[in-house]
């Protein structure tokens, strides 16, 4: 599809191409601690104000 060439007299060349180039910035890698941080920290407030809720319950 558009990949590759193909010579026949019945197909037209739209100039498709799979692979664009990139226009411009710079690739760098990414710390996937700094993406995971911010979820894990909320996940952990979550279980400790279950677990806050959870031991107010039992006591009364």
């Amino acid at each position: 599809m558009g990949t590759g060439t193909v010579n026949t007299g019945y197909l037209l060349s739209t100039g498709y191409s799979s692979a664009p180039r990139p226009v411009g910035g710079v690739v760098t890698p990414t710390n996937k601690l700094d993406i995971v941080a911010p979820f894990a920290a909320l996940a952990g407030l979550i279980v400790a104000v279950s677990a806050v809720v959870v031991v107010k319950k039992r006591r009364d």
